[in-house]
């Protein structure tokens, strides 16, 4: 799966069990080339194949190269104590929004800037949006600006129904990404775990995404 050398691409520490050279995957990526393979119907050997190369090829699958950006930032970012425990997810409730127009909304809002750690596009475009060891704005909640936030570009309470596979493939490498870059498996929150909200939506894949 993409996911094993778009981990070299971003350099991120290498996880036991992850050889996309060797060919030796290991449980944790075949259990993320499972969820790719059940995507597309295929037997779930968690193996590495031309097909599943060429259907991902076919379905325009994104280079999952992380577009980082020089925000201008409204103050000085609060730094997090300690490493987060979780990771939230959310949706723009927006069927279209760019990076920049959520940007523009969160300063309205009259925050330091995007509130998210990861913005991914309907096309499978993933945006770095507060730093790492930044506290965020997102969650509604101390407990939850305390977590890396990711929002999926849609409105999976509405009108979208099905995410597309660019984006679904996309947020499962930004799940898996984020545990790499933190050394731990982070609990998977939805926005309305913090707050009232229907965020991220009843037609969100979460399952699809964090398995």
């Amino acid at each position: 799966m993409r996911l094993l050398w778009a981990v070299e691409r971003v350099k991120l520490k290498r996880a036991p069990g992850f050889g996309p050279k060797a060919g030796r995957f290991g449980r944790p990526a075949q259990e993320q080339t499972k969820i790719v393979q059940r995507h597309f119907g295929m037997k779930e050997t968690g193996v590495w194949s031309a097909a599943l190369g060429k259907k991902l090829d076919q379905a325009g699958a994104p280079s999952l190269l992380i577009i980082s950006h020089k925000w201008p930032w409204r103050g000085s970012l609060a730094r997090r104590i300690g490493k987060p425990t979780a990771k939230v997810w959310h949706h723009a409730a927006a069927v279209r929004l760019t990076v920049q127009q959520i940007w523009d909304i969160h300063v309205g809002n009259g925050w330091l800037g995007i509130g998210y750690t990861r913005y991914i596009e309907k096309s499978g475009r993933i945006h770095a949006g507060r730093p790492l060891w930044a506290y965020g704005a997102h969650a509604g909640t101390s407990a939850g600006n305390a977590q890396p936030g990711i929002c999926c570009e849609g409105n999976y309470d509405g009108p979208d129904r099905v995410m597309p596979l660019e984006q679904l493939i996309a947020a499962m490498f930004v799940d898996a990404e984020l545990d790499l870059r933190f050394g731990r498996k982070l609990a998977e929150k939805r926005h309305s775990d913090y707050v009232p909200t229907a965020c991220p939506g009843c037609h969100f894949p979460f399952s699809e995404v964090t398995s």
